[in-house]
């Protein structure tokens, strides 16, 4: 199962590298007061590692949280203290 992943990651690694090296146009790219003007590869290069680590929190986000709801509530004992 892992080289199937393995083959999916390399094949789309391969396509997003080879659409952004046919997109070397400059653009203007704009955020908040300012722009910058910078090569289209730069812009998908860099989304596509924004989306990567997003996408890899999200992910451990997702897990750990059905991680702790299978787990169950946890019991709390609650001894009491006899007064001296």
């Amino acid at each position: 199962m892992s080289r199937i992943y393995l083959i999916f990651t390399v094949l789309a690694i391969s396509a997003v590298a080879v659409f952004a090296l046919q997109n070397r146009d400059p653009i203007t790219v704009s955020f908040l007061a300012g722009s910058v003007q910078i090569p289209k590869v730069a812009v998908i290069i860099g989304s596509y590692i924004l989306g990567m680590i997003t996408g890899w929190g999200l992910f451990g986000l997702l897990k750990h949280a059905i991680k702790r709801s299978s787990s169950g509530p946890k019991k709390v004992v609650i001894e009491k203290q006899a007064d001296q």
